[in-house]
């Protein structure tokens, strides 16, 4: 793989940073569930040895207006939903840096597991293992009868193709609480670190980095159109 030491241009910082930067956000059930310490320690582990830990930190709660950036792909009727979900109780970003010989961001969306939704039918019924991805351990002890339902209007889609599949406003509640989130993409990844204080970014990615991430909004200013 050609590494670029010297970036100088958007598309440079689009092929570098997802290889140098990796980042996972533990929502806020994946704390009040009492499993985060469990997930960090699966991502160490999972990661490979290129892979430094830069921090974790805490952030107490998610604005409404960082949601679409975050989660450029949802829909935005979903945007309240998630807003309130995000904003319930603080979670925890952890940030990983690396040479650039593996791509962390692939590494962990790998880490996170499927979406519930992309289940094989057997997994959808609890035959499934966790060590291939953090998703595998939903839903948590504290929350097994709440995915019930859940889990059932999925294989109901299934079996009637021919129904539009939508969960509702209380199930789709439940449903957002899948632990964890990647992004996908410089674009996300930097609206993700910008959750995190100026000074917890620099730790988090080193002196380096962080001026790679400020060189790629400076270039995505000038090319918007």
């Amino acid at each position: 793989m050609e590494l670029l030491d010297s970036p100088n241009s958007l598309e440079d910082l689009e092929q570098l940073l997802p290889n140098r930067i990796g980042v996972m956000l533990l929502k806020p059930d994946s704390l009040r569930e009492g499993v985060g310490q469990q997930i960090l320690e699966f991502i160490k582990q999972g990661l490979p040895p290129e892979a430094k830990l830069g921090g974790t930190f805490k952030i107490d709660s998610i604005s409404s207006e960082s949601i679409p950036k975050i989660y450029p792909a949802l829909n935005p009727v979903c945007y309240p939903t998630v807003a309130w979900y995000l904003s319930s109780g603080p979670s925890l970003m952890t940030v990983y840096t690396g040479d650039g010989t593996v791509n962390l961001e692939q590494e962990m969306i790998r880490l996170k597991g499927k979406r519930m939704l992309d289940w094989t039918d057997e997994e959808l019924d609890g035959i499934k293992d966790i060590r291939r991805g953090i998703r595998y351990m939903i839903p948590v002890p504290g929350m097994k009868e709440a995915f019930v339902p859940i889990l059932e209007q999925i294989k109901d889609s299934r079996r009637h193709p021919e129904k539009p599949f939508w969960l509702g406003d209380h199930l789709y509640q439940t449903y957002c609480q899948n632990l964890v989130h990647s992004p996908e993409g410089a674009r996300e990844t930097i609206a993700m670190l910008e959750l995190l204080p100026e000074n917890q970014m620099v730790q988090a990615l080193g002196e380096d980095l962080y001026a790679m991430v400020q060189m790629y909004k400076e270039l995505a200013i000038h090319q918007s159109p």
